[in-house]
């Protein structure tokens, strides 16, 4: 792939170019090297994540990828009959690219949207910029081609980066814990030098900005923003780990 910002690329194409370094490689590399090359089974948390994603950043487009099933057969597990897992392949199957979600999750989805756009500042961080385009470009020290695929950039070379999480709580104690966790610090490091490497933004121009929504009533909503100390040390994280792989291949 050709550096550039491109507007267009589905998700299933976007994670299907392996070779290609990406945030979540990154994470499952910093446990240890082995872990990158392990293929990463979507979890229902992740599914549901998506699945909200879409609905508040390309609502348009919602239905064209998911769908609500009158009846959902029984999910096959590691002691599931031959037979129980022939019906829920052939369903699948029946479905095509649609992914099932039960009404519930929908329910849940929708209200969590409503919170969010109800929040004085994450609506207001979801008035401008661009849905789910997909970043590529190559890292100079290593020669890595990186990609990333920020929720929502700017129009321009100036204003906010955002990061949509669904998460069990949103406040401050609990969601720092989260950012180091799953490396948010990280993301945002990505996710701005990736922008400014194909617009020419600078740091000081960017805000990265998430927005935690809770998953379950009142959906709390909180904004946060990360601090450079952090973010710094998100950018080390970044480089180091790609001179690891760089030393991988």
């Amino acid at each position: 792939m050709d550096s550039g910002i491109y507007y267009n690329v589905s998700s299933k194409d976007y994670h299907s170019w392996t070779d290609i370094i990406s945030n979540s490689y990154l994470g499952r590399l910093s446990k240890v090297p082995a872990c990158a090359k392990i293929p990463q089974e979507e979890t229902e948390a992740m599914k549901f994540g998506r699945a909200f994603h879409c609905y508040v950043l390309e609502n348009d487009s919602f239905f064209q990828q998911f769908i609500v099933p009158d009846t959902f057969p029984t999910k096959p597990n590691s002691r599931s009959t031959q037979k129980t897992k022939d019906i829920y392949g052939a369903w699948l199957k029946e479905l095509g690219d649609l992914q099932p979600i039960t009404q519930d999750d929908l329910d849940t989805i929708i209200a969590m949207r409503d919170a969010v756009m109800l929040h004085p500042s994450a609506s207001k961080f979801l008035e401008e910029g661009v849905s789910e385009t997909t970043l590529i470009w190559t890292d100079e020290e290593t020669g890595l081609q990186c990609k990333a695929r920020p929720d929502r950039i700017p129009s321009g070379n100036k204003g906010v980066i955002l990061d949509l999480k669904s998460t069990n709580s949103a406040d401050d104690y609990s969601f720092q814990s989260d950012c180091v966790k799953y490396g948010y610090a990280r993301e945002a490091a990505i996710y701005l030098e990736g922008f400014g490497k194909l617009t020419g933004a600078l740091y000081q121009d960017l805000i990265f900005a998430l927005i935690a929504v809770e998953k379950t009533e009142p959906y709390r909503v909180e904004c946060y923003t990360i601090e450079s100390d952090f973010l710094q040390w998100g950018w080390g994280e970044f480089h180091r780990l790609l001179q690891i792989e760089k030393e991988c291949r």
